[in-house]
């Protein structure tokens, strides 16, 4: 977008964009979403979701056996 309209640029060098404009001041906006950005938001977004499910079930299964915390039953028979 060049001065807020719409406008095809080519390829320069075969990798910058060239734009055919008369001499002066403009302002330019680009926008770029590489090819496997949303793929690889996808799989993130399932990678951090496994591990909060992991956490999570770990958290309830040592919560849930018994003689896990400071005073198990070891702990107790040191101190008779």
């Amino acid at each position: 977008m060049v001065n807020g309209r719409e406008t095809e640029g080519t390829l320069f060098g075969g990798c910058l964009m060239a734009f055919d404009l008369e001499p002066g001041e403009y302002t330019f906006e680009m926008h770029y979403i590489p090819s496997g950005a949303h793929a690889g938001i996808a799989v993130s977004a399932v990678s951090i979701g496994i591990f909060i499910l992991t956490v999570t079930v770990k958290k309830r299964r040592v919560r849930q056996k018994p003689g896990r915390g400071i005073e198990n039953s070891s702990t107790k028979r040191a101190a008779d």
